[in-house]
């Protein structure tokens, strides 16, 4: 009786420790001012797509960012986004787009060509 006891108790303490290892944290951290930018794009790209929901994008970290010489706050995003076309094929198509920073960090995609 003692045995099965400790056994018992043994079981217990592994599985809490075992359950209290699988607990994980998630730390977040700020999103940098190129990946806002190329949210903003991403948006705008999307509402010219035919089949939106089919858009797969790089990483932001590998579109061409260019701050325009007349307004620092203006920048020309180019990349590119693989989707399907009004045929069903899955399509490579480029894009430039201006994003302008607005108040805080907020910033605004007001102009964008799929080519």
């Amino acid at each position: 009786m003692q045995h099965k006891k400790k056994l018992i108790i043994t079981i217990v303490i592994i599985t809490i420790f075992l359950l209290a290892g699988c607990t994980t944290t998630q730390t977040h951290y700020p999103i940098s001012e190129q990946e806002q930018m190329y949210n903003a794009a991403k948006k705008e790209v999307l509402t010219q797509l035919k089949a939106p929901s089919t858009a797969t994008f790089p990483d932001y970290d590998t579109a061409t960012y260019t701050q325009t010489t007349q307004d620092k706050n203006t920048w020309i995003i180019q990349s590119y986004v693989d989707a399907q076309n009004g045929f069903g094929a899955m399509i490579r198509s480029s894009f430039i787009c201006k994003v302008q920073k607005l108040s805080g960090n907020y910033y605004y995609c007001n102009d964008c060509a799929i080519i």
